[in-house]
Protein backbone atom coordinates (compact mmCIF):
# COMPACT_ATOMS: atom_id res chain seq x y z
CA UNK A 1 0.00 0.00 0.00
CA UNK A 2 1.26 3.34 -0.93
CA UNK A 3 2.37 4.89 1.93
CA UNK A 4 0.17 8.40 2.71
CA UNK A 5 3.15 9.92 5.31
CA UNK A 6 5.72 9.83 2.53
CA UNK A 7 3.81 12.59 1.06
CA UNK A 8 4.70 15.02 3.53
CA UNK A 9 6.46 18.18 2.16
CA UNK A 10 6.97 21.58 3.26
CA UNK A 11 4.15 25.18 2.60
CA UNK A 12 3.98 25.58 -1.50
CA UNK A 13 3.90 29.43 -1.93
CA UNK A 14 1.32 30.50 -4.60
CA UNK A 15 2.76 32.75 -7.09
CA UNK A 16 -0.54 33.56 -8.79
CA UNK A 17 -3.84 36.04 -7.72
CA UNK A 18 -7.15 34.81 -7.49
CA UNK A 19 -10.04 36.55 -6.80
CA UNK A 20 -13.57 37.71 -6.92
CA UNK A 21 -14.62 41.61 -7.74
CA UNK A 22 -18.32 42.40 -7.11
CA UNK A 23 -20.39 45.21 -7.38
CA UNK A 24 -24.01 46.97 -8.52
CA UNK A 25 -24.66 46.58 -12.33
CA UNK A 26 -22.81 49.18 -14.66
CA UNK A 27 -19.95 49.83 -11.63
CA UNK A 28 -16.71 49.11 -13.49
CA UNK A 29 -16.27 45.49 -12.85
CA UNK A 30 -15.60 44.24 -16.45
CA UNK A 31 -13.81 47.20 -16.83
CA UNK A 32 -11.30 46.80 -14.13
CA UNK A 33 -11.02 42.97 -15.38
CA UNK A 34 -10.31 44.04 -19.00
CA UNK A 35 -7.44 46.77 -17.62
CA UNK A 36 -5.25 43.54 -16.90
CA UNK A 37 -4.83 43.99 -20.65
CA UNK A 38 -2.64 47.38 -20.30
CA UNK A 39 0.06 45.11 -18.65
CA UNK A 40 2.47 44.68 -21.71
CA UNK A 41 4.06 41.69 -19.88
CA UNK A 42 0.65 40.16 -19.09
CA UNK A 43 -1.05 38.08 -21.88
CA UNK A 44 -4.81 38.07 -21.00
CA UNK A 45 -7.83 36.42 -21.73
CA UNK A 46 -11.64 37.88 -20.99
CA UNK A 47 -13.90 34.93 -20.44
CA UNK A 48 -17.26 36.57 -21.15
CA UNK A 49 -20.78 35.37 -20.57
CA UNK A 50 -22.34 38.72 -23.24
CA UNK A 51 -20.56 38.84 -25.98
CA UNK A 52 -22.14 42.11 -26.76
CA UNK A 53 -20.87 43.90 -23.88
CA UNK A 54 -19.90 47.37 -24.66
CA UNK A 55 -16.71 47.63 -22.00
CA UNK A 56 -14.59 45.20 -24.19
CA UNK A 57 -13.98 46.90 -27.30
CA UNK A 58 -12.36 49.81 -25.12
CA UNK A 59 -9.71 47.18 -25.09
CA UNK A 60 -8.62 46.25 -28.25
CA UNK A 61 -5.23 43.96 -27.16
CA UNK A 62 -7.04 41.71 -25.12
CA UNK A 63 -8.45 38.53 -26.47
CA UNK A 64 -12.52 37.73 -25.32
CA UNK A 65 -13.90 34.16 -25.45
CA UNK A 66 -17.70 34.26 -25.82
CA UNK A 67 -18.79 31.60 -23.82
CA UNK A 68 -22.00 30.64 -24.54
CA UNK A 69 -21.21 30.76 -28.36
CA UNK A 70 -18.20 28.75 -27.96
CA UNK A 71 -19.73 25.05 -28.19
CA UNK A 72 -22.96 24.03 -29.01
CA UNK A 73 -24.83 21.80 -26.40
CA UNK A 74 -25.36 24.32 -24.24
CA UNK A 75 -23.82 26.29 -21.39
CA UNK A 76 -22.79 23.42 -18.58
CA UNK A 77 -20.70 22.08 -21.88
CA UNK A 78 -19.56 24.82 -22.76
CA UNK A 79 -17.73 25.02 -19.26
CA UNK A 80 -16.08 21.37 -19.03
CA UNK A 81 -14.47 21.96 -22.52
CA UNK A 82 -12.92 25.03 -20.83
CA UNK A 83 -12.17 23.42 -18.00
CA UNK A 84 -10.65 20.50 -19.63
CA UNK A 85 -9.01 22.76 -22.44
CA UNK A 86 -6.82 25.21 -19.94
CA UNK A 87 -6.44 21.92 -18.08
CA UNK A 88 -4.56 20.14 -21.04
CA UNK A 89 -3.34 22.63 -23.33
CA UNK A 90 -0.43 24.46 -22.95
CA UNK A 91 -0.25 27.59 -20.99
CA UNK A 92 -1.47 30.76 -22.89
CA UNK A 93 -2.59 33.60 -21.14
CA UNK A 94 -1.07 35.69 -17.29
CA UNK A 95 -4.25 36.33 -16.56
CA UNK A 96 -7.82 34.78 -17.36
CA UNK A 97 -11.24 36.92 -16.39
CA UNK A 98 -14.24 35.58 -15.96
CA UNK A 99 -16.99 37.82 -16.61
CA UNK A 100 -19.61 36.92 -14.93
CA UNK A 101 -20.02 34.25 -12.23
CA UNK A 102 -23.71 35.39 -11.69
CA UNK A 103 -24.89 35.14 -14.90
CA UNK A 104 -22.96 31.55 -15.41
CA UNK A 105 -25.41 30.99 -12.40
CA UNK A 106 -28.46 32.41 -13.57
CA UNK A 107 -28.19 30.78 -17.15
CA UNK A 108 -27.16 27.53 -15.81
CA UNK A 109 -30.14 26.97 -13.55
CA UNK A 110 -32.48 27.90 -16.42
CA UNK A 111 -30.68 25.48 -18.46
CA UNK A 112 -30.93 22.82 -15.93
CA UNK A 113 -34.66 23.29 -15.08
CA UNK A 114 -35.07 22.91 -18.69
CA UNK A 115 -33.17 19.72 -19.02
CA UNK A 116 -35.11 17.96 -16.11
CA UNK A 117 -38.72 19.14 -17.54
CA UNK A 118 -37.26 17.56 -21.02
CA UNK A 119 -36.02 14.21 -19.33
CA UNK A 120 -39.94 14.40 -17.37
CA UNK A 121 -42.08 14.71 -21.10
CA UNK A 122 -40.10 11.42 -21.71
CA UNK A 123 -40.69 9.45 -19.03
CA UNK A 124 -43.24 7.10 -19.56
CA UNK A 125 -43.64 6.57 -16.47
CA UNK A 126 -44.76 10.12 -14.88
CA UNK A 127 -47.71 11.86 -15.42
CA UNK A 128 -47.78 15.62 -16.69
CA UNK A 129 -48.91 16.63 -13.22
CA UNK A 130 -45.62 14.96 -11.88
CA UNK A 131 -43.03 16.70 -14.38
CA UNK A 132 -40.81 19.77 -13.54
CA UNK A 133 -42.69 23.03 -14.39
CA UNK A 134 -41.04 24.86 -17.09
CA UNK A 135 -40.12 27.96 -15.91
CA UNK A 136 -39.44 26.97 -12.49
CA UNK A 137 -36.56 24.95 -10.84
CA UNK A 138 -37.50 22.93 -7.55
CA UNK A 139 -34.96 22.36 -4.68
CA UNK A 140 -33.41 19.76 -6.21
CA UNK A 141 -32.50 21.89 -8.88
CA UNK A 142 -30.88 24.36 -7.00
CA UNK A 143 -29.06 21.86 -5.10
CA UNK A 144 -27.00 20.50 -8.50
CA UNK A 145 -27.03 23.90 -9.39
CA UNK A 146 -24.51 24.80 -6.44
CA UNK A 147 -22.89 21.34 -7.12
CA UNK A 148 -22.03 22.11 -10.48
CA UNK A 149 -21.33 26.14 -9.83
CA UNK A 150 -18.94 24.69 -7.12
CA UNK A 151 -16.83 22.45 -9.50
CA UNK A 152 -16.27 25.37 -11.87
CA UNK A 153 -14.84 27.59 -9.41
CA UNK A 154 -12.91 24.89 -7.78
CA UNK A 155 -11.61 23.60 -10.90
CA UNK A 156 -10.99 27.11 -12.71
CA UNK A 157 -8.83 27.77 -9.51
CA UNK A 158 -6.87 24.51 -9.56
CA UNK A 159 -5.80 25.26 -13.37
CA UNK A 160 -4.82 28.69 -12.45
CA UNK A 161 -2.30 27.73 -9.95
CA UNK A 162 -1.35 24.99 -11.54
CA UNK A 163 -0.40 26.69 -14.89
CA UNK A 164 0.75 29.79 -13.51
CA UNK A 165 -2.16 32.62 -14.77
CA UNK A 166 -4.11 35.14 -12.36
CA UNK A 167 -7.50 34.00 -12.20
CA UNK A 168 -10.44 37.34 -11.24
CA UNK A 169 -14.06 36.31 -11.28
CA UNK A 170 -16.50 39.22 -11.58
CA UNK A 171 -19.85 38.86 -9.84
CA UNK A 172 -23.20 41.23 -9.33
CA UNK A 173 -24.12 42.54 -6.16
CA UNK A 174 -27.24 41.42 -3.43
CA UNK A 175 -27.59 43.39 -0.24
CA UNK A 176 -30.29 42.43 2.75
CA UNK A 177 -31.35 44.49 5.08
CA UNK A 178 -30.04 44.37 8.98
CA UNK A 179 -29.90 46.22 11.91
CA UNK A 180 -26.93 48.04 11.10
CA UNK A 181 -28.28 49.05 7.87
CA UNK A 182 -27.77 47.34 4.47
CA UNK A 183 -25.57 44.53 3.97
CA UNK A 184 -23.54 43.24 0.62
CA UNK A 185 -22.03 40.05 -1.11
CA UNK A 186 -22.32 38.88 -4.28
CA UNK A 187 -25.07 37.37 -5.98
CA UNK A 188 -25.07 33.42 -5.18
CA UNK A 189 -26.43 31.32 -2.67
CA UNK A 190 -24.42 31.10 0.77
CA UNK A 191 -22.57 27.79 -0.31
CA UNK A 192 -20.92 29.38 -3.11
CA UNK A 193 -20.23 32.92 -1.11
CA UNK A 194 -18.32 30.29 1.38
CA UNK A 195 -16.62 28.71 -1.06
CA UNK A 196 -15.12 31.74 -2.49
CA UNK A 197 -14.39 33.38 1.03
CA UNK A 198 -12.08 30.47 1.68
CA UNK A 199 -10.68 29.19 -1.69
CA UNK A 200 -10.13 32.19 -3.69
CA UNK A 201 -7.13 35.23 -2.38
CA UNK A 202 -9.43 38.03 -2.21
CA UNK A 203 -13.16 39.15 -2.29
CA UNK A 204 -13.69 42.75 -3.16
CA UNK A 205 -16.52 45.18 -3.60
CA UNK A 206 -16.40 47.80 -6.11
CA UNK A 207 -18.10 51.34 -5.71
CA UNK A 208 -18.18 54.49 -7.06
CA UNK A 209 -18.70 57.95 -6.27
CA UNK A 210 -19.42 61.35 -7.63
CA UNK A 211 -17.43 64.30 -6.69
CA UNK A 212 -17.91 67.58 -7.83
CA UNK A 213 -15.11 69.74 -8.44
CA UNK A 214 -15.75 73.78 -8.79
CA UNK A 215 -14.99 76.15 -11.30
CA UNK A 216 -11.59 77.70 -10.95
CA UNK A 217 -11.67 81.23 -11.69
CA UNK A 218 -9.91 81.95 -14.98
CA UNK A 219 -9.23 78.17 -15.18
CA UNK A 220 -11.00 74.84 -15.12
CA UNK A 221 -14.83 74.56 -15.46
CA UNK A 222 -16.45 72.51 -12.99
CA UNK A 223 -16.80 68.82 -13.65
CA UNK A 224 -17.89 65.44 -11.78
CA UNK A 225 -15.27 63.25 -11.17
CA UNK A 226 -16.44 59.46 -10.52
CA UNK A 227 -13.89 58.11 -8.40
CA UNK A 228 -14.06 53.94 -8.15
CA UNK A 229 -12.62 52.26 -4.88
CA UNK A 230 -12.19 48.47 -4.52
CA UNK A 231 -13.17 47.76 -0.58
CA UNK A 232 -11.11 45.08 0.96
CA UNK A 233 -12.01 45.88 4.28
CA UNK A 234 -15.83 46.35 5.26
CA UNK A 235 -18.30 46.12 8.06
CA UNK A 236 -21.24 46.30 5.63
CA UNK A 237 -19.81 43.98 2.84
CA UNK A 238 -18.86 40.09 2.69
CA UNK A 239 -15.06 40.86 1.64
CA UNK A 240 -11.53 39.33 2.36
CA UNK A 241 -8.18 40.12 1.67
CA UNK A 242 -5.80 37.26 2.07
CA UNK A 243 -3.13 38.60 -0.55
CA UNK A 244 -1.57 41.58 1.15
CA UNK A 245 -3.50 44.61 -0.91
CA UNK A 246 -4.67 47.86 0.96
CA UNK A 247 -7.80 48.02 2.36
CA UNK A 248 -9.23 50.29 -0.05
CA UNK A 249 -7.81 50.75 -3.85
CA UNK A 250 -9.07 54.18 -5.33
CA UNK A 251 -9.81 53.89 -9.30
CA UNK A 252 -8.20 50.53 -9.39
CA UNK A 253 -6.76 48.37 -11.77
CA UNK A 254 -5.34 45.23 -12.61
CA UNK A 255 -1.86 46.76 -12.37
CA UNK A 256 -2.10 47.94 -9.21
CA UNK A 257 -3.75 45.02 -7.34
CA UNK A 258 -0.40 43.09 -8.92
CA UNK A 259 1.78 45.36 -7.34
CA UNK A 260 2.76 46.63 -11.12
CA UNK A 261 1.50 50.56 -11.33
CA UNK A 262 0.67 53.44 -8.48
CA UNK A 263 -2.52 54.48 -7.80
CA UNK A 264 -4.24 56.52 -9.87
CA UNK A 265 -6.43 59.96 -10.23
CA UNK A 266 -10.38 60.08 -10.59
CA UNK A 267 -11.42 59.95 -13.77
CA UNK A 268 -12.96 62.87 -15.65
CA UNK A 269 -16.54 62.49 -16.83
CA UNK A 270 -16.45 66.12 -18.50
CA UNK A 271 -19.97 66.84 -16.92
CA UNK A 272 -20.97 70.62 -14.89
CA UNK A 273 -23.04 69.37 -12.60
CA UNK A 274 -26.59 69.84 -11.66
CA UNK A 275 -26.62 72.61 -8.41
CA UNK A 276 -28.40 69.48 -6.67
CA UNK A 277 -26.34 67.08 -7.13
CA UNK A 278 -25.31 65.23 -4.38
CA UNK A 279 -21.33 64.97 -3.54
CA UNK A 280 -20.69 61.96 -2.23
CA UNK A 281 -23.29 59.45 -3.32
CA UNK A 282 -22.75 55.51 -3.76
CA UNK A 283 -24.52 54.00 -6.95
CA UNK A 284 -24.31 51.36 -9.71
CA UNK A 285 -23.64 53.86 -12.22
Amino acid sequence: MESVLSKVTKPISVPITTGVVYGDTGIGKTFLTATASKIPELRSLIVTMDRYDETLPMFPEIDVLDLPGSVSGGIDAAMRALIKELRTSRKQWDFVGFDSVSKLLHVSKFELNHAEYAKDQKNPNLKEYQWHDEDVPEQRDYLKLTNRITDYLWDLRSIAIKKGFHLFITAWERSEWTDSGDYYFPDMNPELCRLILHEYGFCGRLTVKRKRIKAVKGGEKARVVKERTLRLDAKDARVKNRVGLPSSLINPSVAMMLGKAPIVEGIDEGEEPEENDEENTDNGD
